[in-house]
């Protein structure tokens, strides 16, 4: 899937050049020809763009439900040596062997996991942002403006959502619930690439507890550390994906 999803990218750039060569070429060609040639190939950059949004997404949900799996296998499997081996012994060595089998228990249940989802979620941001981004720069090129996303300021999905605004494309009245998710998932992903997940680490404390607390899928454990519920993962692919087709769907009209 990954090699589908690179080859997907490198196939939107070729076409994305091409287009602009033919906006722009100075060869005696017939206006209807070119015209023919630009539609086709505008064609294949909306193929392009929204395989890259359906594979990607995909990839994320394939990969969180084989390692989900495999994490309540691994629990699951741990309590079963548990229970086999305290057959054999009295209640007082039941209590020793139960007090080493907890503390390998907690490392499956609580550390990888958590490594897993607070990775999982940090790599799903940069998707949605280069996303966001590849959309931004097809808009550039078909319509030859003359700034560029990279230009503005502020976060990376800020300033795509921005970009898109300013010259029109999109309108986001209709996707300020699903934006408010992710601007919410931004401060999420912000404390667990910049603090590890912890809250007294953050630096505006205030925003990110409202955040977790008004998350029926985010709390903290009791060092104040993130933590994160599976269903969280599975809400925000969805919301990411709810998005990225909204916007991809407007240019598109748009530009139609």
């Amino acid at each position: 899937m990954v090699v589908v999803t690179i080859i997907l990218a490198l196939c939107l750039v070729i076409s994305l050049a091409y287009i602009y060569k033919e906006k722009h070429s100075t060869n005696v060609v017939g206006e209807s020809e070119v015209d023919t040639r630009i539609a086709k190939q505008e064609k294949l950059a909306r193929f392009f763009l929204k395989s890259h949004i359906t594979l990607g997404l995909k990839e994320y949900k394939d990969y969180s439900q084989v390692l989900e799996q495999k994490f309540r296998e691994d629990r699951e499997g741990r309590r079963a040596d548990f229970d086999e081996e305290c057959k054999q012994y009295s209640e007082v060595e039941r209590a020793e062997i139960e007090e080493f089998y907890a503390k390998d228990f907690m490392e499956v249940s609580d550390m990888k996991l958590s490594l897993y989802r607070s990775s999982t979620l940090v790599s799903l941001y940069t998707f949605l942002e280069s996303s966001l981004h590849k959309m931004c720069l097809y808009t550039q090129r078909k319509n030859g403006f003359a700034v560029e996303v990279s230009e503005l300021r502020g976060e990376g999905i800020v300033r795509a959502k921005t970009y898109l605004e300013i010259h029109g494309i999109i309108n986001s009245d209709s996707l300020n619930g699903v934006w408010s998710n992710l601007s919410s998932f931004n401060k999420v992903r912000n404390c667990l690439v910049h603090c590890n997940g912890y809250v007294d680490s953050y630096k505006n404390k205030k925003q990110i507890i409202s955040i977790v607390n008004g998350s029926t899928y985010l709390s903290w454990d009791d060092k104040g550390k993130l933590v994160i519920d599976k269903a969280y993962l599975e809400f925000i692919t969805g919301e990411v994906e709810k998005y990225l087709l909204e916007v991809h769907r407007q240019i598109f009209k748009k530009n139609a």
